[in-house]
């Protein structure tokens, strides 16, 4: 099958919900704490409502500094997407921040995730990324399995409001 990288269709409001729906559920998905359960997520997570997440992820396909990019079936099926952006940490340094992932369960086990990944590096470096993080749940092992694939270390777990780790990969130098 014929898998297209491209970045998403802001005006394409059916494209748009699916990003968000698949955001929230991937949520819902990887924090077991949430018990799957939409309602614990808004009492951890005020911003966790449909609109408030369209509004964030719409404004993000505005921003240079902000990149969301799907996987698509030549006939258009969004099979996934990344969610990334540029920032500078404390110390002035720029680094690449993956914010969310998400695989069709029908399309997972394809090297979807992995394309993606590379897609995103590809675009942190050429914006002058110096590293790149992640952070996800303890128990999201599917997501820390990919990325320690692609060379990224794990430190944590960390607390927040649910413990996580913390994925750390340096650019430079990388191909």
């Amino acid at each position: 099958m014929k898998i297209h990288i491209r970045e998403v269709d802001r005006n394409n409001p059916n494209e748009v919900d699916l990003i968000v729906g698949r955001c929230m559920e991937t949520v819902l998905e990887t924090v077991p704490e949430f018990n799957n359960d939409p309602m614990m997520a808004r009492d951890a997570l005020p911003n966790f409502t449909f609109e408030e997440m369209k509004s964030m992820i719409l404004g993000a396909t505005h921003d240079p500094h902000h990149k969301i990019i799907v996987a698509s079936a030549m006939d258009g099926e969004m099979m996934g997407h990344s969610i990334f952006s540029i920032k500078k940490d404390s110390d002035g340094f720029t680094y690449g921040s993956f914010f969310s992932r998400y695989i069709a369960p029908e399309h997972r086990r394809m090297g979807l995730a992995s394309r993606l990944l590379e897609e995103a590096e590809g675009w942190m470096k050429e914006m002058g990324a110096q590293y790149s993080q992640a952070q996800t749940h303890v128990k999201n092992y599917k997501l820390q399995n990919l990325f320690r694939k692609f060379g990224y270390k794990v430190t944590g777990p960390k607390m927040a409001k649910w413990p996580y780790y913390e994925l750390k990969k340096d650019l430079l130098g990388s191909d």
